[in-house]
């Protein structure tokens, strides 16, 4: 599956990618980082695999998307770094709600194993977006889709977002 994804990219102009798993069973995410470290590894035809972005389990439900609300997890460090050595030190990007309980200090722990973290899926304040930044976290996901929006007395993850500096913001440009 990876090599038709990877083929199909590289017809639309993409060079590399990271394959992105979503919310589900931790066995079935092990499985899908399994899969992608190989393919990172060995190399294939197509657009070059990078690495893995996990975007979930670690979100919350008032901004679930698509993402199953019952397969959510809390963020625990022992399981982040499970997640990191399954997939052999190649997962490059932690998508995370930053109001969940543990999440400022796995920010930290993520930045300093080499793993991006992204903010989204989320009811986070202005606040607790800033208070994420300043422990590391480099961006939204997908900006104001799948989070609190800009409001004029509370702007927000979209607000926080788009007045950080440090904060790169994805869009879905459809």
């Amino acid at each position: 599956v990876l090599d038709k994804l990877a083929m199909h990219k590289a017809r639309e102009g993409v060079g590399s990618w990271l394959p992105t798993t979503v919310t589900a069973p931790l066995n079935t995410i092990h499985a899908a980082l399994k899969r992608i470290a190989q393919r990172c590894q060995r190399g294939g035809p197509g657009a070059q695999v990078l690495g893995s972005y996990l975007e979930g389990p670690y979100f919350t439900p008032q901004n679930k998307g698509a993402h199953p609300p019952e397969l959510f997890r809390e963020l625990e460090i022992a399981e982040l770094d499970q997640l990191i050595a399954v997939s052999q030190h190649t997962l490059r990007v932690v998508a995370l709600a930053p109001e969940k309980e543990g999440a400022l200090q796995a920010i930290r722990h993520l930045k300093q194993q080499n793993v991006r973290v992204m903010l989204g899926h989320s009811a986070a304040t202005w606040q607790q977006t800033r208070a994420a930044f300043d422990a590391g976290a480099d961006g939204l996901v997908h900006c104001y889709n799948g989070m609190t929006g800009l409001h004029h007395r509370e702007p927000g993850m979209v607000g926080a977002g788009l007045t950080d500096k440090r904060a790169w913001l994805e869009l879905i440009a459809d």
